[in-house]
């Protein structure tokens, strides 16, 4: 049954914000365990109340009947492009089209601002936009998959790393890298940053500077030969234990050789020299061909999801 509310656009946090806080941490409880939980318990009103008051943000409020905020979306903007970073309907409003509501009252407002793309790639599992809900809107089935970070240190004692930790003189042939990987790769057609050389150049530098959350050095590894940047990989804390791999990448002349395995093997040896009990989690496209590669490593599916990409060019689908 599709329930209809007023979308309003929004600039402080909604009254009942804590029934939002509620939901998100016990769906993280669910999903990646109680150390998780406490993370959103005490840090999502903090992080949500800096996101909506940023000038490059902008945020949307689902009202129900009572005026009572029962939806919630928020975007970042860079440039002509925006990016969904939190989509969330309560429970009992969950599933009744107010997901879509909320994406069609944020696109048309950020079509006319001269926005073009849009992406919506959150990581909790939401509800399912209606098919078809707007024109350009595309949606694209991926996984959430986990794997034990212990899993895959391998016997490494005593035994030099073949990778080593970025330097920010090596971005851009870590970029070129990236984009020679993703070329003809089922998940380029999502991410700017990994068809653009400069797109991906800044990528990797804002990882290092936290953009994507708390990282490390040793957690941001490529592999060389001479000058030649082979793959590299990026992980960064998702949840206290939960290490998301951002990036895993291995240029074309390279793969089928051992190199991704490899670069998880590093990465883990370095995440378990800080702590253990580690997970790594990863979210890739329902039909990318290295799921057979990830669960080999020891990665199960955790959940399905979609994300879906706005093109206000008639939404060209860049698989085709």
């Amino acid at each position: 049954m599709k329930t209809c509310v007023h979308i309003d656009a929004i600039d402080t946090l909604p009254d009942n914000f804590s029934e939002f806080q509620d939901s998100i941490r016990t769906r993280v409880n669910f999903l990646y365990g109680v150390d998780a939980a406490q993370f959103v318990q005490t840090q999502l009103r903090h992080n949500v109340s800096g996101q909506i008051h940023r000038s490059d943000m902008l945020t949307w409020a689902a009202l129900g009947d009572r005026g009572d905020t029962v939806g919630l979306l928020i975007a970042a903007l860079n440039g002509d492009r925006a990016r969904v970073v939190m989509l969330h309907v309560l429970p009992g409003h969950f599933g009744q089209g107010i997901e879509g509501q909320l994406m069609i009252a944020a696109i048309e407002f950020m079509q006319k601002a001269g926005i073009q793309t849009v992406l919506c790639d959150t990581l909790l599992d939401e509800a399912p936009l209606e098919p078809d809900i707007m024109e350009g809107l595309k949606a694209y089935p991926r996984i959430m998959m986990r794997a034990p970070v212990a899993a895959m240190t391998g016997k490494q004692v005593g035994v030099a790393p073949m990778t080593s930790p970025i330097r920010e003189e090596q971005v851009n042939a870590i970029a070129d890298c990236i984009i020679s990987a993703y070329e003809n790769h089922p998940d380029g057609y999502l991410y700017r940053e990994v068809r653009e050389k400069t797109e991906a150049a800044l990528m990797i530098k804002s990882a290092m500077n936290g953009a994507y959350g708390q990282t490390s050095v040793q957690w941001m590894r490529a592999l060389w030969n001479g000058t030649q940047c082979q793959g590299g990989i990026i992980g960064t804390r998702l949840f206290p234990h939960t290490v998301f791999v951002l990036q895993i990448f291995v240029c074309p002349e390279c793969q089928g050789q051992g190199k991704g395995k490899l670069l998880f093997r590093e990465l883990a040896g370095a995440v378990e020299s800080g702590t253990s009990g580690n997970d790594f989690v990863l979210c890739v496209s329902a039909d990318n061909p290295a799921v057979i590669l990830y669960a080999k490593l020891g990665f199960v599916p955790l959940y399905t999801t979609t994300a879906y990409l706005w093109q206000k060019s008639n939404g060209e689908d860049r698989r085709s």
